[in-house]
């Protein structure tokens, strides 16, 4: 039926088996279409008034080198202006400003789509990352599992069942009469998983936008990693890909309202871009189906 075994449980980030992803120092590093940042750097510059690099940085969860280099290709196509610093200071920073041509790209790349936020990953990349961080890395012991039920009454055979389920990475089926703690029992096994993961705000799939990240759904291990850093330096030099959110492992309850349409992605016809069904918001986590 699988391994359960009876020693200590994994004690934190010190076992985990990968490592964030890494912040790219050029566009190729991205892996994206140069002309797909280009385009969400006018619109970012457009909507929210951003004009220096740290500012763009912020938003576009991108380093400064790469904003630089997308900057550098914006003024050779005569899309931005530099408006002087910001301060007299050494230190200060360059302003840049749309030229008309610009505020015409940005205007174009918004009837695209109107999606403004932090740079998308590749599919490949998040594939890549999906197996990384799957849970069938962790290996889930007695105690771990004893600790994450402390709170409810579970029979010692029901835990002796559960163990082999849970560390075979596979589907399961807990059945039984309404109100005996299936649902419980459900959302007390992703407790025992101790490993952050890294979820994407959004992922780009043949020139398609699909976002990813929900504040619904995901609970970031620091709150301020999802927020517009636009004056903040560190989002320039920072080690770790900020396009990624470091996150405990999702827990995504459905029940009788479930419909096939759900596990489709989810297009907004206004905004023209898309959102990730239920089940890639719920990856490298729990999907609860109650009441199947």
């Amino acid at each position: 039926m699988g391994k359960f075994e009876t020693g200590v449980g994994f004690t934190g980030d010190a076992d985990r088996p990968f490592e964030a992803p890494k912040s790219p120092h050029t566009i190729a590093e991205t892996g994206l279409d140069p002309r797909l940042l280009l385009n969400l750097t006018m619109k970012i510059m457009y909507l929210e008034g951003v004009d220096t690099i740290a500012k763009i940085s912020g938003v576009i969860k991108l380093g400064g080198a790469v904003v630089e280099e997308i900057l550098e290709e914006a003024r050779a196509l005569n899309l931005v202006e530099p408006l002087g610093s910001t301060s007299a200071a050494l230190n200060a920073e360059m302003r840049y400003g749309l030229m008309n041509k610009g505020r015409e790209w940005a205007l174009e790349a918004l009837s695209q789509n109107q999606y403004a936020g932090a740079a998308p990953v590749t599919l490949d990349q998040l594939s890549a990352q999906i197996r990384a961080q799957s849970i069938a890395h962790e290996n889930i012991t007695r105690p771990t599992l004893e600790h994450a039920f402390s709170k409810l009454v579970v029979a010692e055979e029901m835990l002796g069942r559960l163990g082999p389920a849970v560390n075979s990475a596979r589907s399961m089926l807990l059945y039984g009469p309404p109100g005996n703690g299936k649902s419980s029992i459900a959302t007390a096994l992703m407790k025992a998983y101790k490993h952050h993961i890294y979820i994407p705000h959004a992922v780009e799939v043949a020139g398609q936008i699909i976002s990813i990240y929900d504040g619904a759904v995901h609970r970031p291990v620091n709150p301020s990693d999802v927020e517009d850093h636009t004056n903040s330096p560190l989002r320039i030099t920072r080690k770790n890909d900020a396009r990624w959110v470091e996150c405990l492992r999702p827990v995504v309850m459905v029940g009788g309202e479930l419909s096939l349409e759900m596990l489709d992605l989810i297009h907004n016809p206004i905004a023209k871009f898309y959102e990730a069904p239920l089940q890639l918001k719920a990856m490298n986590g729990l999907f609860i189906i109650d009441d199947f």
